[in-house]
């Protein structure tokens, strides 16, 4: 799906990232899911002596979607910082 105003890559570039397997047919959001959920247990993130695991990571990703919607920015909306 193309967004309006957005270029898209050259087709031959397209086929080439796909053929090579750094392109699939699957949203961004599924990939985090896989890995949420793959590595749930283990260590995403570490900031001093706080870790956040995948599981964690995952809730806060969540709560910060709801609080998106909450505001009115929809899937597709674009959000630009002035």
């Amino acid at each position: 799906m193309a967004l309006d105003g957005v270029v898209p890559f050259p087709p031959e570039f397209v086929t080439r990232y796909r053929a090579k397997g750094y392109w699939e047919d699957r949203s961004l959001a599924s990939v985090f899911e896989e890995v949420f959920t793959r590595f749930a247990e283990r260590t995403a993130l570490v900031a001093g002596a706080q870790r956040v695991t995948y599981r964690q990571l995952a809730g806060r990703v969540e709560r910060l979607a709801r609080h998106f919607l909450e505001l009115g920015i929809r899937p597709l909306d674009r959000a630009v910082e002035r």
